[in-house]
């Protein structure tokens, strides 16, 4: 076997300087703390619950749901640290003659060059909550009523209602919407839209459910995205008016489902120091074009609605592998330890770890002779290098064995970053 000493030595320089950014051990168990990461954190705006946040050339809008006299508070970023808030995107004069407020998590969408506004609010006369749509021509608004009904009251006849909507597209442009059904045991639905984004175009898909534990049999908040080769669908669960409030994902077949959940056993997102309650994830494209989460979180001096907090604005970047987004930006490294021939085929080890979150398995890729065989998670336990790390307790090696006949062979092994086409080399070996 014959590693590259060049790769070798890159990934230990790289190592070096992901390893002045490491949380200590005592954040092992977990992504680092939002508030932990540099400019990151509460963003100066209270009363921000449920954000959705677009991007429109070098400024953001944060649309929320209602807070005081507001009905569609938006607020308004050139950095996606500083915030101020910029208008009502449905006040009262515009404000749609079937609805009521108050109005719940409402999304925006660019739509041909006009602007689209889907948000939750009481049906006039009906006990209901439904998901209405009102449009503008510039994000802001103000927008107006682009129908005289709801949009959906829920896709069964057993929901209560339709809260959560958030409006998306996939790769040709067609649009879709997703949301909640209320008091429903089937919860997290999504439908195709009408080109004009008016209408839903056809029946909708059930895509999630909430389940006993740390959902508390509930979730809401769907935000659906597409990167690192698939779709994920981001949610909220837990009870929200406190600490219990967590986020969790699903990996999609496609923008419509099936979903299979991966957080069943425990949140990707939970309360920690300086963030309580973390809820309403949405994503965004960053400066440079990286994606960002924005959510919201409890005021750490007053951390429910019970003790008279209010929801506060975050944000923070985040990337997506192929085993579901990260918190941060750094890429994965690691080394290609051992390449050999043995009875069954080809035997590879050696270790990865993702410096944002030592906790996360990355996903090793394996190629032989050019040719992706396989994709193996870096789960092993390797508590030397794990301690030197940082991370005492996570595991981070990987090795598999490849079902091929002996003979001079090149193998490889990358971990898998932000997309596909952007893993970090672990190294080659060539075998005789």
């Amino acid at each position: 076997m014959r590693v590259s000493r060049a790769t070798l030595v890159a990934a230990l320089a790289v190592l070096a300087l992901a390893l002045a950014d490491l949380p200590s051990s005592g954040a092992a168990a977990a992504d680092a703390p939002a508030a932990d990461v540099p400019g990151i954190g509460h963003v100066g705006l209270d009363g921000i619950a449920d954000p959705h946040v677009v991007r429109v050339g070098d400024v953001w809008f944060a649309f929320a749901t209602s807070h005081g006299d507001v009905n569609v508070p938006v607020a308004m970023s050139a950095d996606l640290h500083t915030w101020t808030l910029a208008a009502d995107a449905l006040p009262a004069a515009t404000f749609p003659a079937w609805a009521e407020g108050p109005v719940w998590a409402p999304g925006a969408i660019d739509a041909g060059g006009r602007w689209l506004l889907f948000f939750s609010a009481g049906w006039r006369g009906d006990w209901r909550r439904c998901i209405g749509v009102a449009v503008a021509d510039w994000p802001a608004g103000p927008y107006r009523a682009a129908t005289d009904r709801p949009l959906t009251c829920g896709a069964t006849t057993e929901a209560w209602g339709a809260i959560d909507p958030l409006p998306y597209r996939d790769g040709t442009g067609q649009l879709y919407l997703a949301w909640k059904d209320t008091v429903s045991a089937r919860q997290l639905w999504a439908a195709p839209l009408t080109p004009d984004g008016l209408a839903v175009a056809s029946a909708p898909r059930h895509l999630l459910d909430g389940e006993p534990g740390w959902e508390d049999e509930g979730i809401e908040n769907p935000a659906m995205v597409e990167a690192a080769g698939a779709w994920w669908l981001v949610y909220s669960g837990g009870w929200w008016t406190d600490g219990r409030s967590a986020v969790g994902y699903a990996r999609c077949d496609g923008p419509l489902g099936p979903c299979t959940k991966v957080t069943r056993d425990a949140p990707w997102l939970a309360t920690r120091p300086g963030l309580i309650g973390p809820g309403g994830a949405t994503f965004t494209t960053g400066p440079t074009g990286e994606p960002w989460m924005v959510l919201h979180a409890w005021d750490p001096a007053r951390p429910s609605l019970d003790a008279g907090g209010a929801r506060q604005l975050r944000a923070h970047p985040v990337r997506f592998t192929v085993t579901g987004p990260r918190l941060g930006s750094r890429p994965p490294v690691g080394v290609l330890e051992q390449a050999r021939h043995e009875p069954g085929g080809l035997r590879l080890g050696g270790w990865a770890v993702d410096p944002d979150s030592p906790a996360q398995p990355v996903a090793v890729a394996v190629a032989v002779d050019g040719v992706v065989v396989g994709t193996v998670p870096a789960d092993r336990p390797r508590p030397e290098l794990a301690a030197f790390l940082g991370a005492p307790g996570a595991a981070i090696g990987f090795e598999v064995v490849v079902g091929l006949p002996a003979g001079a062979r090149t193998v490889c092994a990358e971990a898998v970053g932000s997309a596909p086409g952007d893993p970090f080399p672990l190294g080659c070996a060539d075998l005789r």
